[in-house]
């Protein structure tokens, strides 16, 4: 169970602090390097609080000396709050985030000794405002009276409040980067805390946030540093971005691959939203480091050491064909031998492309069994930095997706055997799912269309055969189908990425609103609602029918919208395979033919039980992807999104009995806990922690 608080002598001492902290625009004037700390720094504190690394309240200072109860109800103050014009230049007045170390529950006799639970396991949480003015317990003192470090944090939004503690003091239910404010005050013992002055308020600095948290939870410090120093290179990446922004998006003139190139600040909620972090040998990587123009290597390699799936030789003669020769590495030969395809047997070897920057990998771990080519060409890269563009490729509507031996976010950006395993094995399924669907849904409400969900399939791949996927991961290649490419043939769309609707430049305006010319409400309410019934209508049914989801969340989802004003959601494009989730006793069960998908020994793709795909979507569909366009278009505050959402939920899921709208729709959810997986070196494998449901608000 989670950690009491004990919030009595806090709320006393609150009471007494008369203390203001200064203006952010004056702390934090046009500076790129503390603009980023920010950027890193609001991640990582919403993610130990959601994930209950941390405790964490939110006290209303001018409410601890009003009458209990107050002559007006608190939920009618926290949305006056919520539609107030307040930023991170701006933030709330009177308004705090506390977050001190958890504690253990204290051994106690004396009546009137509450504890309270921060597991989120209560549905008293702002999605059922009338539940806020009830209180929990009276709190015991007795925790406050030893020494007790805690920060206090600035907020610009009121996040989502679970429960009342004690007069003015709320427990956080979730909490989103872009609530918390840039100023914090940090005191080694909150007795203190009537002491801080100004002179006491420090930007936001994620690295000491971590250390500090770090030596709260007792965590090994080597593993603290290695997380430090992934933040920083988040933090020196996303300065670098800052200053040299991307141009606001044109949509007439924009391709999808400029889209891809657009991104700006990436993660949404990941604390490494921006790390470059590479892993020796891969040479640490400057800021300035272009990722739009990648230069592909060559390898060659003996086919009885390598796993190919699908026409991979095939699929790439084009790319292989034009290779151009490395001027300081020219082939001493008659000069009509330029062709790279004349250095190999193509009857005993493969060639392997590889991403320019993880070359040095490859030849650290396979040196004794490759051929470096003097050989390389040109990529355009996309928003996943493993997946890359190549022209040669585009007349095939094929890109390819190489690992690259750096950690961003979540993991190590290779590319495993189960990934390249299952890939063309699901492509080969996709046409007999989607028949299956249309017979299923053909005589209801809600048929299913599949024009509205294009797949970009995985045809082929190649994957190094060492039996440990460790470092057969180094060398490996995906196939996959280019966006672009699937809408050839519909004149009237175009693609673009998710993730880049929902970024901005300095200005705070999302590309949503900007370049797709969304200004009224009625306009957002329109394209969102469109966007979401044919998200829905497209992957839902895969998960009721097939226990399958993709991983469709911003990175992984391009909308297709009209090229003429105003610009209408025509579908969605789906891509990657490596974050799928399948429950084979519901896919065999729905499809009743047989028909299944072959996974390798210990696949992620394999889930135990359906509960594993129902989180799994959630993840990416609701807290990654909906939740980020509610929060661009300014719809998540007011309850206007997730209203919408609720009803097309039910509309395709079909019965608010199904199992998969009970799980969606609980007071509580799933999270999965980013920071928490890399204290535990996690990647495959989730970690989730209860946090209020984003989806009930308002409900």
């Amino acid at each position: 169970m989670a950690s009491p608080l004990y919030l009595g002598g806090l709320s006393t001492l609150l009471s007494k602090w008369s203390f203001d902290f200064p203006s952010i625009s004056k702390a934090v004037p046009e500076n790129y390097l503390k603009k980023a700390q920010y950027a890193t720094a609001s991640r990582l504190v919403s993610c130990m609080i959601n994930e209950g690394s941390v405790d964490a309240v939110v006290v209303f200072k001018n409410l601890l000396s009003v009458d209990n109860p107050p002559s007006f109800k608190i939920e009618d103050y926290v949305k006056t709050l919520n539609s107030t014009q307040s930023s991170v230049d701006h933030p709330l007045n009177d308004l705090f985030l506390i977050v001190f170390p958890k504690t253990k529950s204290p051994i106690s006799s004396q009546k009137n000794s509450y504890i309270y639970e921060s597991d989120n396991s209560s549905d008293s949480i702002f999605n059922s405002v009338e539940k806020l003015d009830q209180a929990v317990p009276s709190i015991h003192d007795s925790h406050f009276e030893k020494t007790l470090p805690l920060f206090v944090f600035q907020l610009v939004k009121v996040p989502i409040l679970k429960g009342l503690h004690s007069k003015g003091i709320y427990s956080v239910g979730l909490i989103d980067p872009q609530e918390i404010g840039s100023n914090f005050l940090y005191s080694q013992d909150f007795k203190n805390i009537s002491s801080l002055q100004s002179k006491d308020v420090t930007l936001v600095d994620p690295i000491f946030f971590m250390k500090t948290t770090g030596n709260w939870l007792g965590a090994d410090s080597n593993l603290i540093e290695n997380m430090c120093g992934e933040l920083q290179s988040s933090i020196i990446h996303q300065a670098y971005r800052y200053e040299n922004p991307p141009t606001l998006p044109d949509f007439d003139s924009y391709k999808s691959i400029d889209w891809e190139n657009s991104i700006v600040e990436g993660h949404a909620t990941h604390p490494m939203h921006r790390s470059r972090h590479s892993i020796f040998p891969v040479p640490e990587l400057a800021p300035e480091t272009d990722f739009r123009h990648i230069k592909i290597k060559f390898i060659a390699i003996e086919k009885n050491n390598v796993v190919i799936e699908g026409d991979y030789e095939s699929s790439l003669q084009p790319l292989f064909k034009s290779a151009t020769e490395t001027a300081s590495q020219a082939i001493q030969a008659p000069t009509d031998i330029h062709d790279m395809l004349s250095l190999v047997n193509q009857n005993t070897h493969v060639i392997v492309p590889v991403h320019e920057m993880h070359l040095p990998a490859v030849i650290q771990k396979f040196g004794n069994q490759i051929s470096v080519l003097p050989f390389f060409t040109i990529a355009e890269g996309q928003a996943s930095l493993r997946t890359v563009s190549p022209k040669s490729l585009e007349k095939s509507g094929l890109c390819i997706k190489l690992p690259l031996g750096i950690k961003t976010s979540s993991a190590l950006r290779t590319i495993t055997p189960w990934s390249t395993h299952i890939g063309p094995r699901i492509s080969k399924i996709l046409p007999i799912l989607n028949k299956r669907l249309v017979e299923i849904y053909s005589s209801t409400s809600t048929p299913y269309n599949p024009e509205n969900m294009y797949v970009a399939r995985e045809i082929a791949s190649i994957v190094h055969n060492d039996a440990d996927f460790d470092i057969s991961k180094y060398l490996s290649c995906i196939v996959r189908e280019e966006a672009d490419y699937l809408i050839r043939n519909n004149y009237d769309e175009k693609a673009i990425v998710c993730a880049a609707l929902t970024e901005s430049l300095s200005d705070g305006v999302p590309f949503v609103e900007k370049s797709l010319g969304l200004v009224a409400d009625d306009q957002k309410i329109k394209f969102f609602t469109s966007f979401v019934d044919i998200y829905f209508g497209s992957l839902i049914p895969y998960i009721v029918q097939f226990g399958w989801t993709f991983e469709p969340h911003q990175q992984n989802t391009l909308i297709r919208v009209s090229k003429k004003e105003p610009h209408v959601v025509k579908g969605i494009i789906i891509r990657d395979f490596g974050g799928i989730k399948i429950h084979l006793q519901t896919l065999e069960k729905g499809l009743g033919t047989g028909d299944t998908v072959e996974m390798l020994p210990d696949a992620f793709a394999d889930a135990d039980d359906i509960q594993q795909v129902y989180k799994i979507a959630y993840h990416t569909m609701i807290q990654c992807q909906i939740h980020r366009l509610a929060r661009a278009l300014n719809l998540h505050y007011s309850g206007v999104a997730w209203s919408i959402t609720r009803k097309l939920l039910l509309k395709y899921v079909g019965d608010v009995n199904h199992p998969l709208y009970k799980c969606w729709t609980s007071p509580t959810i799933d999270l999965k806990s980013f920071v928490a997986m890399k204290l535990d070196g996690l990647y495959r494998d989730y970690l989730y922690s209860k946090v209020s449901n984003v989806l009930m608000y308002g409900a």
